[in-house]
Formats: structure tokens, C-alpha cells, sequence
């Protein structure tokens, strides 16, 4: 059985973007507060975990959905049928069973950061956090001609 999280409390059915994402959210919860996670949390982060890696094999990377449906079926509305439409947002659109670049790419990071619950978290795979290692500035920019004479402009 495949579990995973909703695009929006008004939504019907999972989408694997919003799944990978949210369990990258309750890894960094744990880390930020240093509190360990609550029976209910870590099984579901495993569960997550496993649904992903399930999806992975099965299609070669990870589909948004996995109801199926076509953008008839989802205009009829009705979130029971067989197939459905695909997972309703919430919001007037939907996400069909094909695999999806946001969906893979968040299921990397996800597994990037953390791969099993008793590996550390690695922070370099977290997008919305600063790198440890800064940036290098001796880049070669050969390869871009526009640059030549341009000063990187560093963050501070």
C-alpha cells in the first residue's frame, strides 16, 4: 500500500511531490527541535519512504499520482470512481498517473537527505538552506563569453 500526502486539504488523493517534501519538513523538524519523532511520525516517514522507493522501481521515477483518469474523468468529479482523474489539489486542477520531474526530483532530495532513519541528515540536500561549502568564485567561464570581465556578485 502506497502512503503519502494531499497537494491541499481540500484535495483527493496523494501527490508524490508534496509527499517527498513534507517528509523532507518532519526531518527538519526533528533536527531543528532535537525532539524525536512521535511513533505515528516515524512510521509514517518510513511508510514514505518505502511508497517512494516503490514508485521508483515500478516506473523509473516517480508519477504525481497514481489514480488514474484522464481531464474528462476529473471534470465529472467524482473522487471515488476506479479512475478518477488523477489526485485532485483542491484548487481546479489535477495531477495525472505520469511520471512527474518535480516528483523525482523532490523524491532525490528527500532520500538525499536523509536515505534511512538512522543516517544523519544531510543539510546540502535541502534547497531552502545555504550550502556548506560556499559557492567558488574561480570559476571558468570560457564557456561564457558575456562573463568576461563580469565580478561575481558574492551573498553576504
Amino acid at each position: 500500500r502506497l502512503n503519502g500526502t494531499r497537494f491541499t486539504s481540500g484535495g483527493h488523493g496523494v501527490q508524490f511531490e508534496v509527499t517527498a517534501g513534507a517528509g523532507m519538513a518532519i526531518l527538519r523538524y526533528k533536527q531543528k527541535y532535537g525532539k524525536p519523532l512521535s511513533d505515528f511520525f516515524s512510521r509514517r516517514l518510513q511508510s514514505v519512504r518505502d511508497s517512494l522507493r516503490h514508485l521508483l522501481g515500478m516506473y523509473g521515477g516517480v508519477p504525481a499520482s497514481v489514480l488514474g483518469g484522464n481531464f474528462k474523468a476529473f471534470a465529472e468529479r467524482d473522487f471515488f470512481a476506479e479512475f478518477p482523474g488523477g489526485s485532485d489539489t483542491g484548487i481546479h486542477f489535477t495531477y495525472l498517473r505520469y511520471r512527474h520531474i518535480a516528483s523525482t526530483m523532490w523524491t532525490g532530495l528527500f532520500l538525499l537527505y536523509q536515505e534511512e532513519d538512522d543516517q544523519p541528515i544531510w543539510e546540502d540536500a535541502n534547497p531552502f538552506m545555504p550550502p556548506s561549502k560556499p559557492m567558488p568564485t574561480d570559476v571558468d567561464r570560457s564557456c561564457f563569453p558575456w562573463l568576461h570581465g563580469v565580478t561575481p556578485v558574492l551573498a553576504t
